[in-house]
Formats: C-alpha cells, structure tokens, sequence
C-alpha cells in the first residue's frame, strides 16, 4: 500500500496540460456542488421538521388525554386529574414534561383593533418546553406564585406587535360566558411565535377556573411531552399500559391521542419533505458519479503513456488501478471538503442573519430554519465518498484495455 501511495502521489503530480487542469476542476466542482446542495438541503428539511415539530407538540404534547369524543381543541368538558394522577405521570421516565390544561377563548381589545386568542391556564411551571425555549421579551412566570393585583400574561409575538403591546403593559381581556367578564393582566413575556397569530396566550390556571366556575382538579386537556428520544407512538403505548396497571386515574373515559392524530395536516406536508429530499439526493449523487466518471477517463487519457510504462515494467492492472483510485480519492475528498466548508458558511449565515425570509402563513415560521447535526453530515459525506468510490473503481476497469505496445507507438 505505501509504494502504490507513493507512485500515485508521484502520478498526481506530473504536469498536465492547462485543458486537463480545467476539466479535472470541472469534475471537482461537480463533487463540490453535489456535497453542498446535500448538505443544505438536509439542514434546512432538519430545521423545517424540527420548527414546525415543535410547534405542533407545542399545541399537543407528544400525546394529549382529553374528554372522550370531544374536540380536543375546542371542547369546554372536563377530565378529572387529582395531583397523585399529574405526580404519577412526572415520575415516569418516558414522560419530560406534563402539562395540565385550561382552555378558553377571550378578546383583546385596544382602541384601534380587536383580537380573539386561545388562553392556556397554566399550572405552576407545568408548560410545554417550547415557551421557554423561543426567543422572547420578559420572564416566564411561575403562574402560581404571583401578586393577585398583577396577574401574568404571556402572549405570542404576533399578537403583541398587531396590538402594539409590549412588556409591563396591562392587558384587558373579556371573556364572552352566559355575561361578559373582563379580567385584568399584566404582560410578562412575549415569546415568539414566528408570525403565527392563532398560538396561545398563557395565563395562571386558577384565574380560567374561577371564570368557568369548576373544581380543582378538573382539565380540559392534559398535554405529556416525550423524553429521551422516543415518538409519539411509542409513548401513548407506554402511557397507556401503565395508566391501566395503576389505580392512580378516575374511572373515566379518556381520549389519548397523538399529535401526528390530532394534527395530520402539519405531520403529512413533513412527510412529503421527507421524499422529496431523498429524490434531491439521489439526483446529486447521480450529478457527481457523472462528473466523478469524466474526471478518472481525463486523469487516465492524460496518464496513459505512464500506464503503458507501468504495464511494460510488470505492474497489474489491479496495481495501476489502485494507483488511480487514489488519485481520485484526492479530488473527492478535495471536492468535499470544500463543499462542507460552503455549505457551513451559507448555513451560518441564513442561522445568524435569515437571509432568506419565509411567509409564515404558509410556511408556519418566517424565514428558511437550518439545523447542524453533526451524525448527519458524518454520514452524507461518508455516503458520497463511497457512492463515488464504487464509481471509481467501476470506471478504472477500462484501464485493462490499454496495451503497452499501443501507448510506447503514440509517444
């Protein structure tokens, strides 16, 4: 292996006239933009799944338990839980966040313009990740330690910048029951909401049950987002069979849904991502085995002299056609290597300065999201290294064809 590394270092860099120089260039370009349009492509389906994800578990958790055969958005029934039922569901490993839910709809009214929003009645911390993890304005409250003349309310960015609200400010809610109730709010944090504007609004849960007039105890919805890596399936299986071994839940009927159930629409248009990307990839890979293919038939053209010396010193065909696969496998791993540090800056510049903006109306986020995940581009760029090694080493069998004395007559 070290001589044949030698001789093919020595091959690589014998001169080569300036129209070989230019093709060989051409093939690498052809690695180089087959590598990057791969990788960019994967960031941002990653970044797209990720976003709109997290927005639909947001809504749902991974699995949500409801009032059986409601609506799980809309339903003003309720689903008794007692504290050992929300403990219970805590302490289980699967499970990393529960969050029991008040529903409601109110009005914000300014003297300009009016808005209809879904509140969430928060218990303590119990929210779903996401709030906290979303660039935002203000604190996250504890929403059930707070001072009664200055009750918290967050509110999604959308919403706040169409009625000009900014944190501190007091909110005025009403809420439309058999009469009209207004409660008062102070705005302690506006997350974001990527343009969206039917995302929720937060408020401390004992302020919706006073409005509605129920016990403690009783939801509307009980949201459980997964840990460690696991689906939704996996999870409402998992709940499911340990809800039904303990005696900690009321003898009820319950809706255990998935998000993937209760929001089909988000979790399809994913779907498609999915076979659209891998038809993206394997265009690219078929663009680089053509270029990779035109460049080992120039490297072999412009070094055929040298293989018929090769020949007539005694050299295989397997030993010559090592020796160019290594010369090939320069220009790959150049071509890559370059296509990784493009693709790395685009992508950092789009994460840094969203260059290219988004409607979010259709899109569900304002600009294009991307998403480095290092497992990922370890693998597409050992899968191009080897989609275009077997290339390699199917091409190199025409080598076999050259004869000594033909190459030694040319020169």
């Amino acid at each position: 292996m070290v001589s044949a590394l030698f001789i093919a270092s020595r091959l690589a860099q014998g001169k080569s006239s300036n129209r070989t120089d230019k093709l060989l260039w051409l093939s690498i370009s052809g690695i180089v933009i087959s590598t990057l349009v791969i990788l960019i492509s994967l960031s941002v389906i990653l970044g797209f799944k990720r976003q709109v994800s997290s927005i639909a578990y947001s809504q749902t958790g991974h699995i949500s338990l409801y009032p059986y055969g409601e609506n799980w958005l809309s339903t003003q029934q309720y689903i008794d839980a007692p504290p050992k039922l929300i403990d219970y569901l805590e302490r289980q490993p699967e499970i990393k966040s529960v969050s029991p839910l008040l529903q409601d709809i109110a009005l914000l009214k300014t003297k300009d313009d009016f808005k209809t929003i879904l509140l969430y009645g928060i218990e303590g911390n119990r929210y779903n990740p996401f709030f906290s993890q979303q660039l935002f304005l203000g604190r996250l409250p504890n929403f059930s330690q707070y001072d009664t003349s200055s009750v918290p309310l967050v509110l999604p960015s959308a919403v706040a910048n169409r009625l000009d609200y900014k944190v501190g400010d007091k909110v005025r809610l009403y809420f439309l029951t058999n009469r009209i109730k207004i409660r008062a709010f102070t705005l302690v944090r506006i997350y974001q909401s990527a343009g969206l504007s039917e995302m929720p609004a937060l408020c401390p849960h004992d302020v919706l049950q006073k409005i509605k007039g129920i016990n403690a105890g009783q939801y509307n919805r009980i949201a459980l987002t997964a840990a460690g890596g696991l689906n939704s399936t996996e999870l409402s299986s998992i709940t499911i069979s340990k809800l039904s071994q303990q005696q900690v839940a009321p003898i009820q009927n319950y809706g255990l849904s998935t998000a993937e159930e209760l929001m089909p629409d988000i979790f399809s248009w994913l779907s498609m991502l999915d076979s659209n990307v891998i038809f993206l990839i394997v265009v690219m890979l078929i663009i680089g085995a053509f270029t990779m293919i035109s460049g080992v038939i120039i490297i072999i053209l412009d070094k055929t002299a040298q293989i018929g010396i090769l020949k007539a010193l005694g050299a295989s065909n397997r030993l010559i056609r090592q020796l160019f696969t290594w010369i090939a496998l320069r220009f790959i791993v150049l071509g890559i290597i370059l296509g990784n540090i493009l693709a790395l800056l685009l992508i950092g510049l789009q994460y840094q300065f969203k260059l290219i903006p988004l409607n979010p109306e259709d899109y569900y986020m304002d600009s294009v999201p991307v998403v480095f995940d290092a497992w990922v581009w370890f693998a597409v760029n050992l899968g191009v290294v080897g989609t275009l090694l077997i290339v390699v080493l199917l091409t190199t069998r025409i080598i076999a064809s050259i004869k000594p004395s033909s190459t030694m007559k040319f020169e």
